[in-house]
């Protein structure tokens, strides 16, 4: 699996997963609005914490987003939705 770190246009996701290239696509445009707004350290936990969210629903596809937060939360120690309040 690929990680890229790359512009999504308008769309407002933190991160999306492409099953046809199995790439995690962590959206550039939020990752600089966050390291600007706060600072280095919480664009990497952002980065880490989509990678770790996003990986867990390639193995759960079906899923629910609060089960993706606490994978992510326990995997990349990170808080998903205070990184998800800082995105916007």
């Amino acid at each position: 699996m690929k990680v890229c770190i790359e512009p999504m246009g308008a769309a407002p996701l933190i991160a999306e997963y492409d099953a046809q290239q199995q790439t995690i696509r962590v959206n550039a445009r939020i990752v600089e609005r966050v390291r600007v707004r706060y600072g280095e350290s919480a664009a990497q936990d952002l980065v880490r914490c989509a990678i770790a969210h996003e990986s867990y629903h390639t193995q759960h596809p079906d899923a629910s987003e609060a089960a993706a937060h606490a994978f992510a939360r326990a995997q990349a120690r990170c808080e998903p939705r205070i990184l998800e309040e800082l995105a916007r």
